[in-house]
């Protein structure tokens, strides 16, 4: 009986877990098009919802075949707002740490006042 009860439990997660991916994938394929929205402040929450959904686990093949194509027109976006944030993003999903970004500055600047003349 504890078997099967266990073995119930794992189905049910990996049920979970399929359902969770197919959640990100349909939020992800009715954001991707107001990325080309008129409007700055759209843009910015779009962005903001593809960045939940790639850090909650977005399929990879999904960020390769569909997200990347469309996120990289906001490289060059008009508004500075919206380009600060994608970059923000990026470097979440690549897993770069803001802190660890800001250590990384401390040192070389640590490094440049050592070594100067």
């Amino acid at each position: 009986m504890r078997c099967a009860a266990t073995s119930c439990g794992r189905r049910d997660q990996l049920l979970l877990k399929q359902t969770d991916a197919v959640v990100c994938v349909l939020c992800c394929q009715a954001l991707l098009p107001s990325l080309a929205h008129q409007h700055s402040k759209v843009r910015l929450a779009v962005l903001s919802g593809l960045r939940a959904l790639v850090l909650s686990g977005l399929p990879a093949g999904m960020v390769q075949s569909q997200l990347a194509p469309a996120v990289r027109p906001l490289t060059f976006d008009r508004a500075a707002a919206v380009r600060e944030a994608y970059y923000a993003a990026l470097a979440s999903w690549l897993g770069c740490q803001q802190d660890q970004q800001q250590q990384d500055a401390a040192a070389a600047r640590a490094r440049c006042t050592t070594y100067a003349p």
